[in-house]
């Protein structure tokens, strides 16, 4: 079928729902509220009677393709993949829960959701002290994630995957397509070690991938020695999405997807509303999905339903 489709149902003459399913693999997050903005500004113009057009956009998705095919040709690209490659050896590659059913052989991808709440006192709590160990605050839930880990599988090294933008030429800013590159961060946890170690520690991991996030994720895992395990996804089990909106206005547009809310907007002259549709699918075992606002942080937990229940 088609990579985006829309479909819109007609509810009132003032109420229409549109629904827009694209697949991953030429959307990301960001590509969504750029086309969103765009429909607004068409549907302004169609309005006012004005020409309705767009400027061109700087550049397209293929020359992005071509810039990062270039990239992992050069000798840049094999510094990155060497940089990868220390990263991850004698790295485990299974992170090993206590689950709830026998895991199948084939990884079906069946998740469902659990919300998690953070009181705005917390929130508060933990800016200040990612400021006080000069981290941020993706860096210091990542580190609360690890000890989570820890605690569980009982494993002091396992790798998370952490979503970068991979939008890394200006550029690429107003482009639509799939950027977002999944890293793996290494966790090392020392039984002796302080809890400001590992946020510490965690920090450095962020702002190293970030210096070497132009490697796509299908490289990393070709370069390794990852064995080939269709039970479950390769390299990770455990994945940390955090979401923040690049400008004010934008905020809040994860909501429906973490925690079922509403997010309503001037879209053209419109009143743009979401709504949530419930989570169904998941890419790992766990999930840990965050978004930060000027009104908190957001966040839930997708577990796949193969190996969790609920109730766990």
């Amino acid at each position: 079928g088609p990579p985006l489709r829309l479909t819109l149902f007609r509810r009132a003459d003032d109420d229409w729902v549109v629904i827009a399913t694209a697949h991953h693999i030429v959307v990301d997050f960001w590509s969504m509220v750029l086309m969103l903005r765009e429909i607004g500004r068409l549907y302004e113009s169609l309005v006012k009677g004005r020409d309705a057009s767009l400027p061109p956009a700087p550049d397209n998705y293929a020359s992005f393709v071509e810039v990062q095919r270039d990239l992992i040709r050069s000798p840049a690209g094999e510094r990155l993949r060497r940089y990868w490659r220390k990263q991850l050896r004698d790295a485990s590659f299974c992170t090993e829960f206590p689950v709830d059913f026998v895991r199948p052989s084939q990884f079906t991808g069946r998740g469902s959701v659990v919300p998690i709440e953070f009181p705005p006192h917390l929130v508060e709590n933990m800016t200040d002290l990612a400021a006080e160990l000069r981290v941020t605050f993706p860096a210091l839930l990542s580190a609360i994630i690890q000890i989570l880990v820890y605690r569980y599988t009982g494993q002091a090294s396992f790798l998370i995957g952490t979503p970068f933008s991979g939008r890394l030429h200006r550029d690429f800013e107003e482009t639509v397509g799939f950027f977002v590159n999944m890293l793996p961060l290494r966790a090392d946890i020392s039984p002796d070690g302080t809890f400001t170690d590992i946020v510490k520690q965690a920090g450095r991991s962020f702002a190293e991938a970030l210096q070497h996030e132009a490697l796509p994720l299908a490289d990393i895992v070709r370069d390794s020695s990852s064995p080939h395990d269709t039970s479950r996804s390769p390299l990770f089990q455990v994945c940390c999405t955090f979401e923040k909106s690049h400008r004010k206005e934008e905020e809040g547009r994860a909501g429906y997807l973490i925690n079922g809310q509403t997010h309503r907007t001037n879209l053209g002259g419109l009143e743009q509303e979401s709504f949530s549709v419930p989570i169904q699918t998941c890419h790992c075992d766990l999930e840990f999905m965050f978004e930060r606002s000027s009104g908190g942080v957001s966040a839930l937990l997708c577990y796949c339903r193969d190996l969790f229940d609920r109730s766990s």
